[in-house]
């Protein structure tokens, strides 16, 4: 297909000379008529024409339309731990700059019509504006358990109030039981789903507190309502035992429709299990079903995601990174996109057990454009990269490339109660020296390691948490390989310099003494499990936008003529 490339013909009519003035003694004609009929009938003239005409009206220039309102629409994490400073990542629309994020414990009357006031009780909170879409709150430690509305407040007076969009859980151990999902525990089987193709559905269930296994449960799933009509099934989940996951059995689906479908999951319907909260128990995931399957029905494998210039450190946020990948026979098309996502630990998530959650996702990007620019969120610590490719027809990688970045900026802050957290490899041998310097008298930032042997009930590896205002160091020589876990904890407000190294051998071996103060009390439990890692179905993108175009029968019989060499406009959806 081409383009129209000519130009269009003329619109002016090529009328003759002739015409043309008979066209305009006729149009003159005209004029006068209706300068006498708009004259009350009395003769018209040029100078009357040019000196009884009224002024023409003042055209008034337009206000500039307001703003829109800010919108919230996903809040992550939705939980905290009581005593503990979350970070809030709240995304949306139309966030200002110096936009606020501002949490008001429920119940509570909202003021205002249209758009809330921020309410006299709300506690309004550290924001970090990333852009119009993103805001990074910090929730305080000192919040008390509940639930919590949220509200983004843009400095033109325009409000928006998400209800019961935050928790905070009590930090005691509960005895009550709550089964709950994220929607990117609502997995498919493929990962790319086809219109007519059959496929499997399921969810992964978590289970928080409680005493005991349950029984078994059931699991019901739906496509866009809940109702008997669009009831896709129902899967069995086993006997979970307290603080763990289980998956349920599969069931059977076959796309009818291709386009976005969202999936719903419906946990314990029949109220197997005595839970104090079933508000949760509703997952809701939009997937994408494509049109057409393709001859490549083989998904291409990502191998792995390499960071330019760097391992496991990085001082800067700003990274280039590219992904190792092939596309299997038989019928390969050759990858061609890549997907980059962000996971962070949030402690709070499932009623304090904690969960790797996204944060930050890419656009599909060319494959053959590699290395792509990936800015980092701005908080130091522990993340990990995560990378899918695609190929030709459509097919996404069933697992991702994962690279661990540990994120060490040359000075760095925390609010108290907030932990910061690395993962560090280190060979048998070499030296791993971790080192705080407060800024200020009264900044106090604490150092913890747990080595890849540690059991719980043991002391740290290795720790610091001298006086405030003092240095804090920690020295290890490991006698075995592994990855070590360094946790940054402030018990104040803190801004200060840190240090994090590996090299070739320390100058004493062994671990360091403990430097520590009688009046504080040493931490015993690593706030991450040590063996906790994202498995990339947290975060898998959904498919790839897929462009179908429509032939009718007589452009397809056109085409299929041999002598047809015309130009054809097609309309082209986009899914």
């Amino acid at each position: 297909m081409k383009g129209n490339s000519h130009r269009p013909p003329d619109r002016t009519p090529n009328t003759p000379a002739a015409a043309r003035w008979l066209l305009g003694v006729a149009f003159l004609t005209a004029l006068g008529i209706v300068l006498l009929i708009s004259s009350g009938g009395g003769a018209v003239t040029a100078a009357g024409l040019l000196t009884e005409s009224p002024p023409p009206s003042p055209i008034e220039t337009p206000s500039p339309l307001p703003d829109p309102a800010p919108q919230v629409r996903e809040v992550s994490p939705n939980q905290g731990i009581e005593g503990t400073l979350t970070r809030i990542n709240v995304y949306g629309r139309y966030f200002q700059q110096e936009a606020r994020v501002f949490l008001v414990e429920e119940p509570f009357t909202p003021r205002g019509a249209a758009n809330y006031d921020i309410p006299a009780q709300a506690i309004v909170l550290h924001t970090t504006r990333l852009s119009a879409r993103h805001l990074i709150a910090k929730a305080p430690a000192t919040l008390t358990p509940g639930k919590y509305a949220l509200g983004v407040a843009n400095p033109d007076g325009q409000t928006a109030i998400a209800r019961k969009a935050f928790t905070v859980i009590a930090s005691t151990p509960s005895t009550d039981t709550d089964l709950s999902a994220l929607s990117q525990n609502l997995w498919t089987t493929p990962h790319t789903l086809f219109r007519d193709e059959a496929a499997s559905i399921g969810l992964t269930v978590r289970r928080v507190g409680g005493v005991g296994g349950t029984q078994p449960f059931f699991v019901d799933f739906y496509q866009d309502e809940i109702d008997a009509a669009h009831k896709i099934g129902r899967a069995m989940v086993p006997p979970m035992n307290p603080d763990s996951t289980a998956s349920s059995s599969p069931v059977a689906w076959t796309p009818e429709t291709h386009g976005e479908v969202t999936l719903i999951a419906v946990i314990d319907p029949t109220e197997q299990v005595s839970e104090t909260n079933e508000e949760n128990n509703v997952v809701r995931r939009t997937v994408t079903v494509r049109f057409h399957q393709a001859q490549d029905v083989t998904p291409p494998v990502a191998r792995s995601l390499n960071v330019e210039t760097a391992r496991t450190i990085v001082n800067s946020r700003n990274l280039r990174l590219s992904v190792d990948a092939f596309d299997p026979e038989p019928n390969p098309t050759g990858v061609n996109r890549n997907y980059y996502v962000e996971m962070q630990w949030f402690s709070g998530v499932n009623n304090g057990t904690g969960a790797w959650l996204p944060v930050q996702w890419s656009e599909w990007m060319s494959h053959e454009d590699q290395p792509h620019d990936f800015e980092l969120l701005p908080n130091s610590g522990l993340r990990y990269l995560m990378a899918w490719v695609a190929d030709g027809a459509g097919n996404i990688s069933s697992k991702p490339a994962v690279h661990r970045v540990n994120y060490v900026p040359a000075t760095d802050s925390l609010g108290a109660g907030e932990v910061r957290v690395y993962r560090q490899p280190v060979v048998a041998g070499q030296c791993l020296r971790v080192r705080t310097v407060p800024d200020g008298p009264a900044m106090d930032p604490d150092i913890y390691v747990w080595g890849p042997s540690w059991t719980s009930g043991n002391p740290p590896t290795g720790y610091s948490i001298a006086a405030a205002g003092e240095t804090d160091e920690v020295v290890i020589q490991p006698t075995e390989a592994g990855v070590y876990q360094i946790e940054i904890v402030a018990l104040t407000d803190a801004s200060f310099g840190l240090e994090i190294q590996v090299t070739g051998s320390c100058a004493r071996s062994g671990a360091a003494s403990p430097r520590s103060v009688a009046e504080k009390q040493v931490r015993t439990e690593p706030s991450i499990p040590l063996d906790t890692e994202p498995e990339g179905a947290e975060a898998a993108p959904e498919s790839i936008p897929e462009t179908l175009v429509f032939l009718p029968q007589a452009f397809q019989d056109y085409l299929l003529n041999a002598q047809g060499n015309g130009i054809i406009f097609l309309p082209v959806l986009q899914r």
